[in-house]
């Protein structure tokens, strides 16, 4: 069974549109025959060690790779994952926003890159201390091919329709399998998109009781802003417009999002305040606000996950 009404895929076709961000890098690492068999005759190993040798000093190559991360993490915020592609589901609102801000991240990394090469020198220099006698300079491209390896390419693409002539020239009983097995992927991923917020939402509220109800936990300035980002930009991550996830990220706003400082002070209610009505949250979600503390990172997004598939099944119109 869909999970969907029929009218939902032309909504999201109207409300969003597929992003993509993909790094091209030199090659980082290269395998070393003379370490890998020095290594298995020191251990009397045979085909058990395959050395890789890494070309490029970290603390070189790191303000590249820090800037790419930074990258993803800022589309994820904004955007829901589709499937298990790279691609993201963004909100037709905020492209010229998204789009703005990756091209200011591209440039930030082209003059990244830009410095890397002019320091090919240092590069290499450091490159040969560290690895002493496993250097080999012939496998470093020419400091003028360095940039031209760095690239990013930015992709926006329609979710797509199957209204469109891409089956005609199919065979009728085929175009008829291939539609039917096209939407119901697309009614898959479509509810995975509306899972993913559900699930980033649940996890912040999990965090937020457990720190906020026992008293031997530290308050970080931090606690509150993955939290305070959600719920703010919920209305873009929730693709289908569901009306009960908005009115979660208000409840949520109004009621969990509190200064950190109000929340530290002993004398204020704002942590009681916070910790009963994420408690109250949790409970809704059949989940024991006792048995939600103190849990590790994965104990918390396995929870998370539940609660938010229970919550999915609930909502109108979600059959």
């Amino acid at each position: 069974m869909s999970m969907f009404k029929d009218d939902a895929l032309p909504s999201i076709r109207n409300r969003a549109l597929l992003v993509n961000v993909s790094f091209r890098k030199p090659q980082m690492t290269k395998f070393d025959r003379k370490a890998t068999n020095d290594a298995e005759m020191a251990n009397n190993a045979r085909g058990a060690i395959k050395a890789q040798k890494m070309l490029y000093p970290k603390h070189l190559i790191d303000p590249i790779i820090s800037l790419e991360a930074e990258v993803y993490a800022y589309l994820r915020r904004k955007t829901v994952r589709w499937g298990d592609s790279n691609m993201y589901l963004l909100d037709a609102s905020k492209f010229m926003e998204v789009r703005e801000q990756l091209e200011k991240y591209k440039v930030q990394r082209e003059h990244l890159v830009a410095v890397f090469a002019q320091n090919w020198a240092q590069v290499l220099e450091t490159a040969q201390d560290q690895q002493g006698a496993l250097f080999d300079a012939s496998v470093y491209p020419d400091v003028s091919e360095v940039a031209e390896q760095f690239t990013m390419h930015l992709s926006f693409l329609p979710v797509g329709s199957l209204g469109t002539d891409l089956f005609d020239n199919v065979e009728s009983e085929i175009k008829d399998a291939i539609e039917k097995q096209v939407k119901e992927t697309t009614n898959r991923l479509v509810g995975e998109a509306v899972l993913d917020p559900l699930r980033r939402l649940m996890n912040c509220v999990l965090n937020i009781h457990d720190k906020t109800s026992r008293e031997d936990s530290r308050i970080h300035d931090s606690l509150m802003k993955d939290m305070e980002e959600l719920v703010d930009a919920m209305p873009s991550l929730n693709v289908m417009d569901v009306p009960e996830l908005n009115d979660l990220a208000r409840y949520c706003k109004a009621t969990l999002v509190k200064p950190t400082e109000q929340i530290k002070d002993k004398e204020s209610s704002a942590r009681a305040d916070v910790a009963q009505a994420a408690g109250v949250l949790l409970e809704s979600s059949d989940i024991n606000p006792e048995t939600a503390k103190k849990l590790s990172t994965s104990e918390r997004a396995a929870m998370a996950e539940e609660a938010a598939a229970k919550m999915l099944e609930s909502i109108k119109g979600i059959v």
